[in-house]
């Protein structure tokens, strides 16, 4: 699914990514865009694992190399970017 990342929150330990469905631009729905969301426990080693190969994987994130960022750089640096993701598992459904 190709997702723009619009925000994001850190509430405890879960990290949520607040998303804008992009694949269906030329669609008959492009007026009423469909959000997506995605969470993200950090207790949890696989979740985090998965989030920490995907972030590391990002453009915009090998920039801040060399720079020891913190999470709020590293998540920042993602917004705005349009990827695809195939993060299933992790969304929520509201």
């Amino acid at each position: 699914m190709v997702v723009e990342f619009n925000s994001y929150t850190i509430n405890e330990s879960i990290i949520t990514f607040y998303c804008t469905k992009v694949e269906d631009a030329f669609s008959r729905d492009r007026e009423y865009p469909e959000e997506v969301q995605f969470a993200f426990d950090t207790t949890n080693k696989y979740q985090t694992r998965t989030l920490m190969n995907w972030l590391v994987k990002q453009k915009s994130v090998k920039a801040l190399k060399g720079e020891n960022p913190t999470w709020g750089e590293v998540l920042t640096a993602v917004l705005g970017t349009v990827v695809n993701v195939s993060w299933n598992r992790y969304r929520v459904y509201y």
